[in-house]
């Protein structure tokens, strides 16, 4: 999509596959309203999802990506209500917690079924556990690749997850003219960014098409 005679800050989210009002109402929380503000809604910080690690080598305080079956998943009732999930794959156990959580994820995490989540991993009263990590079901017969780059994670707010953050920017890149992702940058970047910045830097950290994150959830 071409839109080299449009202008970026003109245009609203709501442009956008999957923004109704309510998303946009979570990303104005945020400073974003126009497609100008999405694409230099710029990442702080960058993970390596780049492998899976086998849930027996990881420890506490480890940030890590592992796939597992679901053995369990049920809502514990305490101090604080939590749908609690316990995954293994051939090396050991791990349990998920979500503090926040639906009906339909918890359904989604059917007895059987595989999962590939990423998270800190922390010391719990069980063992090793992991809160509201980002995961995906991988579904029967289904190749997952791992990414082949860093994941950016950007400044986010309640209700809007990561997952759904950087699809809206991957729809938001195809509205950027095909001149160059620094030339781009220098044009449509927001008078809010001094001048004098480096431009190229702003380009490298734009949202990147290797995160492939469509079929993800975040807790």
């Amino acid at each position: 999509m071409n839109a080299a005679s449009q202008q970026l800050d003109k245009i609203p989210v709501t442009r956008l596959k999957g923004v109704g009002a309510a998303l946009e109402k979570k990303l104005n929380s945020i400073g974003i309203a126009s497609l100008q503000d999405l694409l230099f809604h710029l990442p702080f910080r960058y993970e390596d999802r780049s492998r899976v690690a086998s849930i027996g080598s990881i420890a506490a305080g480890d940030t890590v990506q592992v796939q597992g079956e679901v053995l369990n998943a049920d809502i514990q009732f305490g101090r604080r209500r939590s749908l609690r999930c316990t995954i293994k794959d051939n090396s050991g156990f791990l349990t998920l917690r979500f503090f926040h959580f639906s009906n339909a994820q918890k359904n989604s995490l059917a007895v059987g079924s595989q999962i590939r989540c990423y998270g800190e991993v922390r010391r719990g009263r069980s063992g090793l556990e992991i809160f509201h990590p980002e995961y995906r079901v991988v579904r029967d017969n289904e190749e997952v690749v791992v990414d082949d780059c860093l994941t950016a994670i950007y400044p986010a707010t309640e209700g809007l997850g990561q997952a759904r953050l950087r699809s809206i920017a991957n729809q938001a890149l195809a509205y950027l003219p095909a001149q160059g992702e620094c030339t781009a940058a220098r044009r449509f970047c927001p008078a809010r960014i001094p001048s004098t910045t480096d431009h190229s830097e702003i380009s490298s950290s734009l949202p990147n098409r290797c995160n492939k994150t469509d079929s993800s959830t975040t807790a």
